[in-house]
Order: structure tokens, then C-alpha cells, then sequence
């Protein structure tokens, strides 16, 4: 069987789980003998740590509108169909190409994974809690509602001609469900991560300052990332003098999160990181105590958080998010956006050692269950099930 996937970038050296979880699945349909390529659009975005055991496909694009992107998309479709016997799209950004695609009696099958939400459900508030709301320009804004007209009333009909979806989490896929897909297409397939090297115990984790509680968050800086709601908690914080952070990662918001840091007088309790590789980034969750997800939006999924988890760290997530249903009991929960909240949760855990440890050997236990190995053949079934044959 010839299964073509198709995503943004693949950037295994600093990118996130969507750039990791099409690369694990490539290389696991690869392995068990398909015929596997994959196709880039921003391809400038690339990035391997090795050659991958798939045959890459470089498709740039220069279109910045989200429409025209929607038939370029189409044209690849009809471009690479007698090649192909399963088209599988990682991301909702190309959603609506694809089902256009399917709808205009493109012949061959499409499995599309959601990893977050439409414009439409993520645009509404329905997953994001800011302070305040961007000012948009007239423009802007009209923009924005022939955007979500077109997806509620046109859009979702050709959408529905996907053969079948996937969700990261039970949250995405009633999200998108309620805004009108079809439910008997949609499967929640959590993200692809490899925790095979977090469940070891690492050398560093004796190196951890035993003087103080370690806090860490790992993920892109950005706003709805929410890391001023954490650097907001720890400065409310009685004692915290007591906790390390450490920030690891990078983004459009790295700066004005370092300024804010000063300006709170907490520059020598928050610590911030590069990206970091796989080995570094085990040593330090193995040297910590607390993972956060300060998270002001309902965060997908959350690879991250299941590599601390993996790692023996109790986690803490906000509550409306699929990084919540990840979790499971292996954490606690704070409500979107709320420092007050966030910060009593952390002192929680920081003033109970008892708590940490029963936390952290459940999280540890919920983790086992979402290493992508446990879920390659599901992946095969639901490609097998709608192939050309």
C-alpha cells in the first residue's frame, strides 16, 4: 500500500509534537513495509537530525491567505492521486482543500488528524482565555467573519467528504462534533510521542538542587502558552524563594517574557532555556519536582506534558484542555488564565511532598499509555480500512 502524508514542516530539531507525532507515524507505517512519502509545504522549515526512512516530497508555497492555501492543497491532491492509496493530513489547516478535494470525486481516500481546532471553534473563545482581546481593524474584521461564514456554511460541507478523522483528545472531538462533523467519522488518536528514553532514570536527576522545589515548563513562548500566567503565580507566591523555574523553549514572546521577569523581581527564581535536544531535555525533567502548563487557551493535547509525566513529574494543566484528560490523576488542575488559581496549585504541590510522590507515581502510570508504539496499529487499521484496494 503507497500512504502519502501531508503537513506544514517537518523540524525534528526544534519543532513541537505536530512536527514529531507525522514523523513517528511515517516512519512506523514505513517499517511495517508500506510505501511511505511525505509532502512539505513550508519545507524552508524543514529540519532532520538524520535522513528519515521515508522519501520526503518538498511542495512550497507562497500563499499567505488561508483560502488560496486551501487550492493549493487541492492541486497537490489531484497532482499525486494515481500514486497514492491513502492521502493522511496532519493538521487542520487543511481541512477544507481536502474535503473540496473529496467532494469533486477525488479518487483517493483522506484520513485527516485534527491536532487543534478550526479558525472557527479557536476564534470564537471557545478554547482561549486572554486578559484582554486584540483590537482588530475594520478589515480585520470582516475578514474574520466571511471566515467563519464560509466555514460553518460551506466549508463543513465539503469538509464532511473526508473519509475519516482523527482527534489528539475526547475534547477536540466533541469541539468539532458540536460545530457540525460528522461523529461516527471522528476518532480520538492521541498525538505520537516516544517516551521510551523519559521512562529511564537519568544521571542528572542526582545533580537537581535539593535546596529548592524545581518547577518546569517546556513549549513554545507565545501568548496563549500562558507562561505570564506562571510567571505572574510565582511572583504572588509567599515562598518563592523556595522554587527554581525553569523555562524551556522559545518563541515570539521570549523577551517580553525575560522583561516581565525582571520587572516582577524574579529574574534569579526563573531560569530560561533554549530548545533543547531530546538527552537534555530528560536531564532536566529528571531533575525537577513539578511540571506546569500554565496554558491560558484549552491546549489539544500536550506532548510535553506526557514526556514529564513519563519522566516520574506530577503535572499541572489547565482544566478546560485535552492536556487535562492526558493527565488524568497524575496531576492538578487551575482554571484558564487564572494566576491566583495557578499559583495556589503550585503551592500546593510545593508544600506537599506526599502529594508530589502520589502524583507523580500515577502520572508516571498514565504516561505508559501514550507512547506511540501503543498506537501504531491503530494508525494501520483506520488507513486500511479506507484505502484504495
Amino acid at each position: 500500500m503507497r500512504i502519502t502524508f501531508l503537513t506544514t514542516q517537518i523540524n525534528l530539531k526544534t519543532g513541537g509534537g505536530s512536527n514529531l507525532t507525522p514523523h513517528l507515524k511515517a516512519s512506523s507505517m514505513r517499517k511495517l513495509g508500506y510505501e511511505v512519502r511525505m509532502i512539505t509545504f513550508f519545507p524552508e522549515k524543514n529540519a532532520f537530525l538524520e535522513k528519515p526512512p521515508y522519501f520526503v516530497i518538498e511542495s512550497p508555497t507562497k500563499f499567505k491567505n488561508w483560502l488560496m492555501l486551501q487550492l493549493k492543497i487541492f492541486f497537490v491532491l489531484k497532482k499525486y492521486e494515481n500514486t497514492c492509496d491513502v492521502f493522511a493530513f496532519e493538521g487542520e489547516h487543511f481541512i477544507w482543500g481536502a474535503g473540496l478535494y473529496r467532494l469533486l470525486n477525488g479518487k483517493t481516500p483522506i484520513l485527516l488528524h485534527f491536532n487543534g481546532p478550526i479558525f472557527s471553534i479557536y476564534e470564537n473563545g471557545t478554547t482561549y482565555k486572554a486578559e484582554y482581546l486584540p483590537k482588530k481593524s475594520i478589515k480585520a474584521k470582516i475578514s474574520f467573519w466571511l471566515r467563519i461564514i464560509f466555514e460553518k456554511n460551506i466549508g463543513l460541507l465539503w469538509a464532511n467528504n473526508i473519509d475519516i478523522f482523527t482527534a489528539d483528545s475526547p475534547l477536540i472531538k466533541n469541539w468539532h462534533e458540536n460545530f457540525g462533523f460528522d461523529k461516527n467519522k471522528i476518532v480520538v488518536l492521541p498525538e505520537f510521542v516516544d517516551l521510551e528514553s523519559y521512562f529511564k532514570k537519568s544521571a542528572a536527576e542526582s545533580a537537581a538542587k535539593k535546596d529548592k522545589i524545581n518547577l518546569i515548563y517546556v513549549g513554545r513562548l507565545a501568548p496563549e502558552k500562558g507562561v505570564d500566567t506562571l510567571l505572574t503565580a510565582i511572583k504572588e507566591m509567599k515562598n518563592k524563594t523556595d522554587v527554581l523555574v525553569r523555562i524551556v523553549g522559545d518563541g515570539r514572546q521570549k523577551e517580553e517574557l525575560i522583561k516581565l521577569a525582571r520587572e516582577y523581581k524574579i529574574e534569579n527564581t526563573v531560569i530560561f532555556y533554549p530548545w533543547a535536544d531530546k538527552k537534555t531535555l530528560a536531564d532536566l525533567y529528571h531533575c525537577s519536582d513539578i511540571f506546569v502548563h500554565p496554558a491560558r487557551w484549552a491546549e489539544p493535547f500536550g506532548v510535553t506534558i506526557v514526556e514529564a509525566m513519563a519522566s516520574g513529574l506530577p503535572v499541572i494543566t489547565p482544566k478546560i484542555s485535552g492536556s487535562s484528560w492526558a493527565a488524568g490523576e497524575g496531576g492538578l488542575t487551575f482554571e484558564n488564565g487564572d494566576s491566583e488559581d495557578l499559583k495556589n496549585k503550585i503551592e500546593k504541590l510545593v508544600n506537599d511532598e506526599n502529594l508530589r510522590k502520589k502524583l507523580a507515581g500515577k502520572a508516571k502510570k498514565r504516561a505508559e499509555q501514550f507512547d506511540y508504539r501503543n498506537y501504531i496499529k491503530t494508525l494501520e487499521n483506520l488507513i486500511k480500512k479506507i484505502a484504495i484496494t
